[in-house]
Order: structure tokens, then sequence, then C-alpha cells
């Protein structure tokens, strides 16, 4: 990122690049769900977003 953001490099396939889609988590639909099952996605809903930010994707 550091080569693009300084002009170093340039991105030329831009135009071509797919729109975004969003992350599901499918699961069995359950009156409880198990705790790890919740714990995970907690977890991605609240560190997913900063990664794919820092990594160029979103």
């Amino acid at each position: 990122m550091p080569h693009l953001q300084s002009g170093a490099l340039v991105s030329l396939l831009d135009p071509l690049r797919p729109q975004e889609e969003p992350i599901w988590a499918v699961y069995p639909q359950r009156r409880h769900l198990l705790p790890k099952v919740r714990l995970l996605i907690d977890k991605l809903r609240e560190e997913l977003p900063g990664v794919l930010q820092r990594s160029g994707v979103a």
C-alpha cells in the first residue's frame, strides 16, 4: 500500500474490480445459539471491518 499511496505504483485494473459483496454467516436457526458460534459471529462482526479496511479491500 505505501507504494500505491506514494504514486510509485499505479493500479491499472480498478475498473475491473468486482462489486463489494457482503459476508454472510449462515447457521442453523435454533432457539439458543451455541455459545462458541455466537462468540465467533460477534468476533467477526467486531474485527473484520478493521482488517478489511487495513488490507485495502473495504
